[in-house]
């Protein structure tokens, strides 16, 4: 149903396209879509729903994923803004997915919740999911304290009992590592 838009070089595998809709460039869609934003290269070729979201580029959901854009409560959705929460004043909200974002079989993911660029989500979603992360449903910051916290150059130097700074040297000489 409509007012939709599909853009060039889309493919409409089995979809429900209902009003509200625009899929751009280059995309592959099955399932239901209503009322949301699907931007180039996006990939959700397989059964599921998306509903009252903005989905990026280049992103891959799974089959069966599930966006929910409703609150059992009927209240309005809230939204994460730094460390505070905003009432949009809206009863319909989906996830806003972030470009290059991808979403395993059957990923489930909350009203008003953010999958940011680059992460991975797999399972359950309820709360927001950091960049550049992998989600399982379970302790997201703690992976990004894992990944943030390996070792750096100067570390690798330290084990190996070297100074990592470069010693001044007059102009024309050379280089040398700090003893």
């Amino acid at each position: 149903s409509g007012p939709a838009y599909i853009g060039p070089r889309t493919k409409l595998l089995s979809a429900l396209v209902r009003g509200g809709t625009s899929v751009f460039y280059g995309c592959k869609v099955g399932g239901e879509v209503e009322n949301s934003i699907i931007m180039p290269h996006t990939n959700k070729a397989h059964h599921g729903y998306v509903g009252d979201s903005l989905v990026g580029e280049w992103v891959n959901i799974g089959a069966g994923s599930e966006f929910s854009n409703l609150k059992n409560t009927y209240g309005t959705v809230r939204v994460s803004r730094g460390r505070s929460r905003v009432d949009t004043k809206m009863l319909k909200l989906g996830p806003v997915v972030g470009d290059m974002a991808k979403l395993s079989i059957g990923a489930l993911v909350f009203a008003g919740k953010s999958v940011v660029t680059g992460t991975q989500s797999t399972g359950l979603a309820r709360d927001d999911v950091s960049s550049l992360t992998f989600s399982d449903g379970g302790d997201r910051q703690s992976e990004a304290r894992r990944v943030h916290a390996r070792p750096g150059p100067e570390d690798e130097a330290r084990r190996h009992g070297e100074d990592s700074r470069r010693k001044k040297t007059p102009a024309g000489g050379r280089a040398t590592r700090a003893a």
